[in-house]
Formats: structure tokens, sequence, C-alpha cells
């Protein structure tokens, strides 16, 4: 366990304790015959860091929690793996996973849910710090080019690192959607926008309530629908178009 306040001191840094987000990030290494094997694990709960190199541990440490907790990891299908290779993960009932297309979102397991940041910032990390965050971090940057090279403490450095920007990007992210628009962000950036649409650009005089069935339509028609094209084998829908509103707006 390390304090915010000394890891800033020891190596430089002026990261804050303002508004944080429960922050997990998990390095891995490759073995001789190419799988990925587990190395440790940081994890930021806005005050504290805490370095687990036995993934069981920190399994038991996080559904110990009475208080409902969310857990943020960039690229959530990736670490996620690491969790369910675990015998405690095997042995658990009632895992709750909500999944978009490819991409898992979240998964909740008592009263902790992990989820996936790469919903909301669909890039790498280093382009979410360089990109969103406009932070060059010339060592942290090097050391992304070797990861898989670095050991002991220079990795749970990189590792941690890692977190707090992610920290930072959340904290952002989330304070301008609550200060701009008075909204808690979803899962993702287009339901996200939906909330702000409905809250803000919606005028019920105008528009249908897109909450409710199309009545004009049969009861086979509800809100949403398809995206994806349609298959054209036959030549059954050359002449037909259609739109989902809910993918146009943002």
């Amino acid at each position: 366990i390390m304090n915010l306040v000394d890891f800033n001191e020891k190596y430089g840094y002026d990261f804050t304790y303002q508004d944080k987000y429960m922050v997990g990030d998990i390095e891995s290494s490759l073995d001789d015959n190419n799988n990925w094997v587990f190395e440790l694990i940081i994890i930021s709960d806005g005050f504290d860091l805490y370095e687990f190199t036995d993934i069981e541990e920190c399994i038991d440490w996080l559904l110990e929690e009475e208080e409902s907790k969310d857990i943020w990891f960039h690229n959530l299908d990736f670490d996620m793996l690491f969790f369910f290779k675990t015998k405690r993960f095997k042995e658990l009932e009632d895992i709750k996973l909500i999944a978009s297309g490819n991409m898992n979102l979240s998964f909740k397991i008592g009263n902790i849910t992990f989820k996936n940041s790469l919903a909301l910032f669909p890039m790498s990390l280093k382009n979410v710090v360089n990109k969103f965050l406009k932070v060059t971090d010339k060592d942290w940057l090097s050391d992304k080019s070797n990861v898989l090279e670095l050991k002991n403490e220079e990795l749970v450095k990189y590792c941690t690192l890692d977190v707090l920007y992610l920290s930072e990007a959340l904290n952002k992210f989330m304070n301008y959607f609550k200060e701009t628009f008075n909204i808690q962000t979803s899962l993702t950036v287009p339901a996200t926008a939906l909330k702000v649409w409905k809250k803000h650009f919606l005028d019920d005089k105008s528009f249908i309530d897109l909450c409710k069935r199309n009545k004009f339509f049969d009861e086979n028609f509800y809100y949403g629908g398809h995206t994806e094209k349609f298959v054209d084998n036959q030549n059954v829908f050359r002449n037909v178009n259609y739109y989902d509103v809910n993918s146009l707006y943002p």
C-alpha cells in the first residue's frame, strides 16, 4: 500500500485526490509458450494505491467490500481474462455481464462492478493521456514500448501511472457532462449522448416519444432496432433502406 502523496513525492508527480474514481490495471508477461501470465495488479481508490502480486488475494480483498463500488479498467476484455481464470472466480455464481457487440462493458460480482473505460475512450491509454488530458510524460511513454521488459519497481511505477492517468481522464470526462449538461454518464458514449439529447434537445411537442412503441407499426416494432446491414443473398432487400434513430443523433 502506498499513499498518493507518497507516490507524488517519490516520483515527482502532482496527482490530486479530488473526485477520484476507483481504477485498476493488470500487468502481464509472456511465458515460453507465448501465453499471457499475470504479474501484478495496481488499484487506486482515490487516496491509496494497492499492489497485489497474487490475483486471488486481490479478489478476496475486493469481495470483502460491503459497500457497492465501481472499479474501472481500460480494455476490461483483456484484464477480465485473468480474473476468470482464477479458482476464486470459477466458484462464484450470479455474475452479471453487460455487453455491446464484441465489447464487454461491465460485469458485476457481489457489490463490485467492473467497468470498461474503453467504451468511453475508444483509443489506447497513450492517446487518452496525450490527446484528451494533453499530458506528455516522456518516461511513461518510453516504458510503453518496452513494458514487457520492465521488472519489479519499474513495472509497479509504470502500472501505477496507467491507473492514475485513467483516473484523471475519468474525472475530466464525467465532470464535463455533470457541469455542462447536469447528467451522470452512462457506460458508453452513445448512451451518454442519448441522455444529453433527451434532456436538452428533445422537444416533446415536435417529436414522438421514442421510449414507447411506435403505434404506426405493428407490435413487432420497438424502440431502437437493428443497425446491421441486410445480407442480400437473394436480392430480396435490393431497394430497402432503413435507419435506427438512436444511431443517428450522436
